[in-house]
């Protein structure tokens, strides 16, 4: 078992959205605040668990570069460049419970359920 995320997103400056652009990246959001949409990059914390063998929590802040369009042009690579991503957040076992994303800064919470 994988989790996944597919992201799209769609230019809506017409009457009919049109789709712009994707990335897939491994785990889920939690919620609608571990998406953020900053100077040409979509940032996205996800949490990724894995129940056997073992139990196996990864938590990442990944970066994507969303290509630049034109009006009237059709972007050519659609697929969103990966920038950057964090090696594991938090303990081993914990999982994200809240994020916010200020300017150019991510804060992220983490915890471990007992």
């Amino acid at each position: 078992w994988h989790s996944a995320t597919f992201i799209q997103g769609f230019d809506i400056s017409g009457a009919t959205p049109k789709p712009l652009s994707y990335a897939e990246l491994s785990g889920e959001p939690i919620n609608q605040y571990s998406l953020d949409y900053y100077q040409n990059h979509l940032r996205v914390v996800t949490t990724q668990s894995t129940w056997w063998p073992e139990r196996k929590t990864t938590n990442k802040l990944w970066v994507l570069e969303v290509p630049e369009r034109s009006p009237g042009v059709d972007v050519t690579n659609p697929k969103m460049g990966l920038v950057g991503e964090t090696e594991n957040l938090g303990k081993p076992g914990e999982e994200v419970f809240a994020v916010r994303f200020m300017g150019d800064e991510a804060h992220v919470v983490t915890f471990e359920q007992t």
